[in-house]
């Protein structure tokens, strides 16, 4: 195993650096094969192999886009047949005011 560690620039919305994240890094601990294709794949397109290995992370990584849902929507999805009746979860066993 091989240690590649990127240094990262964070850059906020408005694609300044953060100053507050301005030093952060990334260690990975990666198995000397996929360095040798990092490497080999770096020399055939100029690009480091810091970026390549980042390229690689973010290219995989499942979309993180959080959906905002409106109350009035899901409630429009509440049907006769998908509405369930009241769940009796037994008596009380502790101080529950339900």
């Amino acid at each position: 195993m091989l240690i590649l560690t990127v240094k990262l620039i964070i850059k906020e919305n408005n694609n300044q650096i953060c100053p507050k994240m301005a030093n952060q890094k990334l260690t990975l601990e990666i198995p000397e094969s996929l360095f040798e294709q990092l490497h080999h794949l770096a020399k055939l397109t100029g690009q480091s192999i810091e970026s390549l290995a980042l390229q690689s992370i973010t290219s995989n990584l499942p979309c993180l886009s959080e959906k905002i849902h409106d109350l009035d929507e899901l409630l429009s999805q509440v049907t006769p047949d998908n509405l369930h009746s009241e769940i009796d979860s037994g008596k009380p066993v502790g101080h529950e005011i339900f």
